[in-house]
């Protein structure tokens, strides 16, 4: 009987994360990746699941002479304010979107070769654990 309920139990979690994880890349895929307009994406976009107060770091090689548009958004599970900095590698502050009234997208030129940091963290507003999906979506097109 104990068997049968581990196994039941993994069952639903792995069910559970499933679907899950199909939510959040479902609303990257139809509400963040359009942003990235005449860009072109990198590669593949991140989905995650936050909850209010969960920070994340993320690392990136940006190349040179490229342009790129970060696009960080949290669905509508979330507070509207998911704060998103971006830093180079010696920590000095690229672009803190707290400076720009909250602005999900950022757009950068990147004139050397460098490796970022990139931190997300969903704001606690009220003692509500709110939970939901928050996307990176990272395009890039090539500069002249």
């Amino acid at each position: 009987m104990r068997k049968k309920l581990t196994a039941l139990i993994l069952l639903f979690t792995i069910i559970s994360a499933t679907y899950i994880w199909g939510q959040c890349r479902q609303f990257t895929e139809e509400k963040v990746v359009p942003e990235v307009g005449d860009y072109i994406l990198t590669g593949r976009y991140q989905s995650f699941k936050l909850s209010a107060g969960d920070q994340i770091l993320i690392f990136k090689t940006l190349n040179r002479n490229i342009k790129y548009k970060f696009i960080v958004q949290g669905d509508e599970q979330l507070p509207p304010q998911v704060h998103f900095v971006i830093k180079d590698w010696n920590d000095k502050i690229i672009f803190d979107n707290s400076k720009d009234n909250y602005s999900h997208v950022f757009e950068y030129l990147s004139d050397k070769p460098q490796r970022i940091k990139i931190y997300i963290s969903v704001p606690k507003i009220s003692d509500d654990a709110a939970t939901g999906c928050v996307a990176l979506v990272i395009g890039m097109k090539k500069v002249e």
